[in-house]
């Protein structure tokens, strides 16, 4: 006679692993939502690494009507960019004046603002001025760090 075989007792941990899955899905979307929202009102802080300490970097936001030249905020119409008498016109000719290898200018250039970056690229690089570029979000906002910020 033969014996009876003992079934032995099985788990299904598929339920489990469903739960478990769903849960990772629903914290992830929870997550990059979170990320979204936050980076849609970023301050941005920039801070050129790398360069000689002699070197000044002078910054200008590009906008799609205007430039804004930090740190005095001095807000040049995109009309008056290439116009004798304005700001960046003196400030071109100022950095101009001066050893090339003492300042340059970074430009933070918004979606809206390329056609404004090109005219003031064009100034800049027709009077040999040493020029940089940062594409910018259109919902970002500039801080430039000083060494007061650093601290």
């Amino acid at each position: 006679m033969r014996g009876r075989t003992k079934k032995k007792a099985e788990v299904n941990v598929l339920s489990f692993l469903d739960v478990l899955i769903n849960t990772i899905g629903a914290l992830v979307a929870i997550i990059l939502s979170f990320a979204l929202i936050s980076v849609k009102n970023a301050v941005v802080a920039i801070e050129v690494k790398g360069t000689p300490p002699d070197k000044e970097p002078i910054y200008i936001c590009c906008y799609y009507d205007n430039i804004v030249i930090h740190p005095e905020k001095t807000s040049v119409s995109f009309e008056e960019i290439d116009q004798q008498d304005s700001p960046y016109i003196t400030l071109v000719k100022d950095m101009s004046d001066e050893p090339i290898e003492h300042n340059y200018l970074v430009f933070a250039i918004y979606p809206d603002g390329i056609r404004t970056f090109e005219k003031a690229r064009f100034v800049a690089v027709e009077s040999d001025i040493e020029i940089g570029y940062e594409p910018m979000d259109a919902g970002w906002e500039l801080k430039i760090l000083t060494d007061r910020d650093r601290l």
